[in-house]
Formats: structure tokens, C-alpha cells, sequence
């Protein structure tokens, strides 16, 4: 099964962004943010998404919200690493929205 990437928009591609990975729960995670924003980003909704070899950045699940919780959002970033390997399509990320 392949997941559909949703490409950037033009208005988020002319951000500058911050690709933050680190380990949790003895696992990789890595979250996207905008460089703009100086305030810690609060809430509990995440989206998902991925960068290509390219520099260039995807949307995956049609850039909706799909869970909220940070030990969901880690359960599915683990799941993305794994597909993202195997189909060879970059790294995965996390987006707080």
C-alpha cells in the first residue's frame, strides 16, 4: 500500500523550517517547525509529513490532524520511518499544529 503525498503549498514552501530529531522512549522522532515562530508550540495535535532526499516537503494523509496524543504521534512517526525506508522517500517528520 502507498500513502499519497500532498506537496507543500507555495506559501509554506517560502518558510524556513527546523527539522529537530531526537530519541524518545529509546526511539527516533524528529519534529518540523517553522523557524518564524519563537514561542514553544503548545497542544496536542500533530500532523505528519516528510522530507525528500531533495529538500523538498510532503504532507502525508492530506495534511490533516490524525492524533492527539505525543504517545500516538511517536507510535505513528515509527510506523512512517519503517514505510518511509522501505519506499525510499525521504524522512519522516512530526508537525505540531
Amino acid at each position: 500500500m502507498q500513502l499519497p503525498l500532498t506537496p507543500f503549498t507555495p506559501f509554506e514552501r517560502k518558510k524556513k523550517y527546523i527539522l529537530n530529531c531526537f530519541t524518545e522512549q529509546e526511539k527516533p522522532f524528529a519534529f518540523l517547525r517553522d523557524a518564524s515562530v519563537k514561542k514553544i508550540t503548545t497542544g496536542n495535535k500533530y500532523k505528519f509529513g516528510c522530507v525528500s532526499e531533495e529538500g523538498e516537503y510532503f504532507w502525508f494523509f492530506n495534511k490533516k490532524v490524525v492524533c492527539n496524543s505525543r504517545s500516538k504521534a511517536l507510535e505513528i512517526y515509527t510506523a512512517l520511518l519503517s514505510y518511509c525506508e522501505k519506499q525510499k522517500i525521504g524522512k519522516p517528520f512530526t508537525f505540531k499544529a
